[in-house]
């Protein structure tokens, strides 16, 4: 096998085995598992060493057979009918908006699905696992440089440690390298962008980098920080593009106009979270939004992708 599809490999073994040992509702033999997976048994005493880092509970009994404890396993999220229903929709919105499938989106699903199956939602568990499995097939061969710098970004932000990279920021001609201390990740659902908000060493106050324009594998660093005390997510975040620190990236405002006889479809959707829509002397609806100008060079400067999806999605409806 490549070497360079060594690590993802590993990963993808890692969650089947989890994935098997949850739906299996017997111990069984790691020679067992060698055979059903096709590997040596030292792969699978690996595997498992990987899922106990991992803080699932494997368990063995006194003949070494190997399990999942599922009542510690399901004790480190509970969900109820409402907060499951409310994931499931979150999770599919997600995936629908990525550029790619999330590998790690899936595996929740995964667990959600099988989850529900188990109980009395058995037909909706079942739906959520055709899909997993459907979408699995589009998983690219290796994961995206996006996703494993998310994954060091998120590693990086549980533990509150500073982490570093390359960046090549949208207008500017040149990349930097940049000390980065990770408040917030923040999605952006219109281009299906992902964020991450903190301290730049580099600049000396708070930046937006966007994940995508990462080059470098980020490096976790040893030094831990400390979120700065004016630091305020809820009034950072009001807006969809709520995201603006450099003079290059100010909001600007737009506005629409719409005839009355698409007035119905206009209000019955929430466009932007800063909007307001007020009538003219002519009956018309104008909607007005605050909003950052989106990176795409086919866009003109005074029109951004969120006007015009909404200009899209009336005109079609």
């Amino acid at each position: 096998m490549p070497k360079k599809n060594h690590d993802y490999t590993k990963i993808m073994g890692v969650r089947q085995l989890e994935r098997f040992l949850l739906e299996r509702r017997t111990p069984i033999r790691q020679s067992e598992l060698a055979t059903i997976f096709n590997c040596n048994r030292s792969t699978i005493r690996l595997w498992l060493v990987e899922l106990e880092l991992d803080d699932v509970p494997i368990r063995r009994t006194k003949d070494r057979q190997v399990y999942i404890d599922r009542a510690s396993y399901l004790m480190y999220v509970r969900l109820s009918r409402d907060e499951s229903l409310i994931t499931m929709i979150a999770l599919r919105l997600m995936q629908q908006h990525l550029q790619q499938s999330n590998l790690h989106g899936l595996e929740v699903m995964h667990k959600l699905g099988l989850t529900l199956s188990r109980g009395v939602a058995s037909l909706a568990g079942d739906h959520i696992l055709q899909q997993t499995a459907h979408q699995r097939t589009r998983l690219p061969s290796l994961k995206s440089k996006a996703q494993r710098a998310l994954e060091k970004i998120g590693e990086a932000w549980l533990s509150g440690r500073k982490i570093s990279w390359r960046y090549q920021p949208l207008q500017g001609i040149q990349a930097f390298n940049e000390v980065f201390h990770p408040y917030m990740i923040e999605p952006i659902a219109l281009g299906g962008s992902t964020y991450v908000v903190g301290f730049s060493e580099q600049a000396q106050s708070l930046r937006a980098r966007k994940i995508e324009r990462i080059i470098s594998v980020p490096v976790i660093e040893d030094e831990h920080f400390d979120v700065h005390s004016t630091f305020d997510p809820i009034q950072l975040f009001e807006g969809a593009w709520g995201i603006w620190f450099s003079q290059d990236e100010q909001p600007i405002t737009i506005s629409v106009r719409f005839q009355r006889h698409v007035r119905q479809r206009v209000l019955e959707t929430r466009w932007h979270p800063s909007q307001t829509i007020h009538e003219d002397a002519s009956g018309n609806l104008i909607w007005q939004a605050v909003i950052r100008i989106e990176d795409t060079e086919t866009t003109p400067r005074w029109l951004s992708p969120s006007t015009l999806q909404v200009i899209s999605i009336i005109r079609s409806a």
